[in-house]
């Protein structure tokens, strides 16, 4: 290998991988004195195997590789899922309060230093009290739900929606003007309103009270 060996090669390779796309490397080497292996190993090699070596050792070691590499797999997902967890609501799948809040605080920067507008809307489950009262509270939970799925579908990449507290919903566009934000919010209502929500107990007509207000920092 002109220029570069094996262990700067590893070098290399690991400085530019993330830990997130892990790239598990066996070295195949002639050399089988301590020091030299132990530099390969500070380089970031996983495994070796001395020349001249024995293909189904080399297979072997390849699918300890392929073990170790599913194990970090299944570790970024849980790490990613307690990640999630921790800010959105556990029964919407929206961001909860505290998320909403930060992401409506980092909005109002962006609205600030590219100048342009921001609508925030506000929205409330018509009547919730009387949904729990009843229909009882797993209906509840079913209304929070499908409404919680239904203003996510309404929203584009860019807007976020999270859940305030209780039957409250946060909405963010970025963007919208006063004009856009009264169509936009209108459809919104429509979605939740034009067909009943079905629950364990029956469906039920569910309405939204909203509030818009357009925000400009400019």
């Amino acid at each position: 290998m002109p220029g570069m060996d094996g262990v700067e090669l590893c070098r290399k390779v690991r400085e530019i991988s993330s830990a997130d796309s892990y790239v598990y490397m066996v070295l195949l080497t002639g050399k089988d004195n301590h020091s030299d292996l132990l530099k390969a190993l500070e380089a970031g090699v996983d495994d070796y195997l001395v020349k001249p070596f024995d293909e189904q050792e080399l297979e072997a070691r390849s699918l300890v590789g392929k073990r170790i590499l599913k194990l970090q797999q299944k570790l970024i997902q849980a790490r990613e899922s307690m990640g999630f967890s921790a800010s959105h609501d556990g029964l919407t799948g929206l961001m909860d309060r505290n998320e909403t809040v930060e992401t409506l605080q980092c909005e109002l920067e962006r609205s600030r230093r590219k100048k342009r507008p921001l609508t925030v809307m506000m929205a409330d489950i018509d009547n919730f009290q009387n949904i729990n009262d009843e229909l009882g509270h797993l209906a509840g939970d079913e209304v929070l739900t499908e409404v919680g799925r239904r203003l996510k579908a309404e929203m584009r990449t860019y807007h976020d929606v999270g859940r305030y507290g209780g039957e409250g919903f946060l909405i963010l566009m970025p963007g919208c003007d006063s004009v856009v934000s009264l169509v936009r919010a209108d459809q919104v209502r429509s979605a939740i309103a034009s067909k009943p929500i079905g629950t364990s107990a029956k469906a039920r007509s569910i309405t939204l009270s909203m509030g818009v207000a357009v925000v400009n920092l400019f």
